[in-house]
């Protein structure tokens, strides 16, 4: 579970009334913590998404099972980033995007931004939840991280907003801290 995944799930634990009751999908869930602790806070349904590889999904639908989630409050579906939400009808609520920022994505963050979109068409209001860590290496830069938001905002119009940071171990059970940030993303129109 990387650390960005923690950060959210702690905050959306202090603010449970973001999930209560809400259609909530998340993108590139892996271990799905944060859908998890969003449909323990109340979720009204979550859909789980990751890379369609049946490994990824069998394991997302094992950490359903193992912690007994009703099937009927979740969806997992295999998506790659760049391709519309179009496996559900649902408008959501809240989109969560747990450490998709590092050198092996830097290329898919176009891709990443496209599907959010599609999730802001459906629903301008909605709010998103991006945590990341800067992993910093000889080709890749904090800089590259940033341009992710700055993409966000210049082409897709969607303002971003520092909730906050806080140092976290790097890999669990390590010694070596890593800062974590989470950040909230909103379609400009529909900032107040």
């Amino acid at each position: 579970i990387w650390p960005g995944s923690l950060l959210m799930a702690d905050y959306l634990c202090d603010n449970p009334l973001l999930c209560e009751q809400l259609k909530i999908i998340e993108l590139g869930a892996g271990a799905a913590l944060p859908s998890l602790v969003a449909l323990s806070l109340g979720a009204g349904k979550v859909v789980i998404t990751d890379y369609p590889a049946s490994t990824i999904l069998e394991n997302i639908d094992n950490q359903l099972r193992s912690h007994g989630i009703d099937d009927s409050l979740t969806m997992v579906r295999g998506l790659e980033w760049g391709s519309p939400v179009e496996f559900s009808d649902d408008k959501y609520d809240l989109v969560l995007v747990a450490e998709p920022l590092w050198k092996d994505t830097y290329k898919l963050h176009k891709a990443l931004l496209e599907t959010i979109n599609s999730c802001v068409l459906n629903n301008p209001s909605l709010c998103i939840l991006l945590s990341f860590a800067h992993r910093p290496t000889d080709d890749h830069l904090p800089c590259h991280d940033m341009e992710f938001l700055e993409l966000a905002e210049s082409v897709y119009h969607l303002e971003y907003e520092l909730l906050l940071s806080k140092y976290l171990p790097e890999v669990c059970g390590e010694e070596s801290l890593i800062q974590v940030h989470l950040y909230k993303l909103h379609c400009v129109d529909n900032i107040k």
